[in-house]
């Protein structure tokens, strides 16, 4: 036999931006061995692609799928879609090197994106994480240096500058993610503790991953700061630190293309994970600015209920924001809770069944459903 497998008639489109090709592909093993018209070759086995895309596996740069491959959830789905390899990291979630007495804190506060699946996360080292994977999961997984559990390793959910130790801290472990085989480091800005860093700190991490050719990729601090300064303090990142720059779930309209061609003025790489749909998803504080949200979940959570003041406040902040969003079209709904309840329902839709005002209800959800509440946002 000529090959193991022969993919006969296929259109084949390489990757490379040149149009499909009629084709048939050749392998030996897990390598192709030859591209073009065979007609005359056998092989132990032959598929034929007639009227389907041959193509190399897409890569995944935003799955949340870490606990679903290590045996909590669907690993094949990925692979039904021509998805071959996932990023680790996304925005900058990950729960290594944490000390088995902090790491389910930080497990809990990152529910909304991976529920809690029947595991403990306890990998006081990233070599335990990251074995976890090898051998075992139908993709290949590329790490990328996650933020969150740096930060909290070494400041926990201060929200202040790190001291020079507490920055060669977070230097160091970066440095070991990177040694690991991190392609880079991800960051997710709206989310604790990684919306306590400021600029100088991401620069710093930032020039450790580019020592290894490595990228930075950032969740924006889209709440915080409105796009235009989120994608300004991206391209100072970029420039200061001389490293290409990815921002994640983004999509191309009026607003962003100017800041775009600002970042390439600027002499800075950036580039976007671009989605299509008019629709995206995050937990119930992403309203509320970080210093709210300093402490996590559960520290919020205990100040709602044990401060009425801080309550009334914090309500009015997530009715303004939900009026403003409203105003501009867009509409939210909930995809997953604790309890189970609400689920396809807005907060507004609640309020009105309970008879209550859409801060008071806004309140009492976080406090009864974070930190496992899922909201999905829909334009249009």
């Amino acid at each position: 036999m000529d090959f193991d497998l022969l993919i006969r008639g296929g259109s084949v489109v390489d990757g490379s931006g040149a149009p499909a090709f009629i084709a048939d592909v050749g392998l030996r093993g897990d390598r192709i061995a030859a591209l073009g018209a065979l007609p005359d070759a056998g092989a132990a086995r032959v598929i034929d692609a007639t009227d389907r895309v041959v193509s190399p596996g897409f890569i995944d740069a935003h799955p949340h799928s870490e606990t679903a491959l290590r045996g909590n959830g669907e690993i094949w789905g990925s692979v039904l879609q021509g998805v071959t390899t996932h990023l680790t990291g996304p925005d900058g979630f990950g729960w290594a090197p944490l000390p088995p007495d902090r790491s389910a804190e930080l497990w809990r506060s990152t529910a909304f994106a991976y529920g809690q699946p029947d595991m403990r996360p306890e990998w006081p080292t990233i070599e335990d994480y990251l074995g976890g994977f090898a051998g075992t999961i139908p993709i290949n997984v590329v790490p990328m240096a996650p933020h969150q559990p740096i930060r909290f390793a070494v400041m926990g959910w201060d929200g202040r500058p790190p001291t020079p130790d507490e920055m060669d801290r977070m230097r160091a472990l970066t440095r070991d993610w990177m040694e690991a085989g991190a392609v880079g480091l991800n960051t997710g800005l709206d989310y604790q503790p990684a919306a306590n860093a400021d600029t100088a700190e991401l620069v710093e991490l930032a020039r450790v991953a580019r020592e290894y050719g490595g990228i930075y990729a950032a969740h924006i601090r889209y709440n915080a700061s409105g796009k235009p300064a989120a994608y300004r303090e991206s391209i100072e990142i970029g420039r200061r630190a001389e490293i290409p720059v990815r921002l994640s779930h983004e999509s191309v309209d009026d607003e962003t293309e100017p800041l775009l061609e600002e970042a390439h003025r600027a002499g800075v790489d950036l580039g976007i994970d671009w989605y299509l749909y008019p629709a995206g998803s995050s937990h119930l504080l992403v309203w509320l600015p970080p210093k709210d949200q300093i402490g996590g979940v559960e520290g919020l959570v205990r100040r709602l209920r044990d401060e009425p003041e801080h309550r009334r406040r914090i309500g009015a902040i997530i009715e303004a924001q939900i009026q403003q969003q409203y105003a501009a079209g867009v509409r939210e709904y909930f995809s997953d809770t604790r309890t189970g309840q609400h689920i396809g329902r807005s907060i507004a839709e609640v309020a009105t069944e309970r008879g209550a005002s859409i801060a008071e209800t806004a309140v009492d959800l976080i406090v009864e459903e974070s930190p496992d509440a899922v909201l999905v946002f829909r334009r249009g």
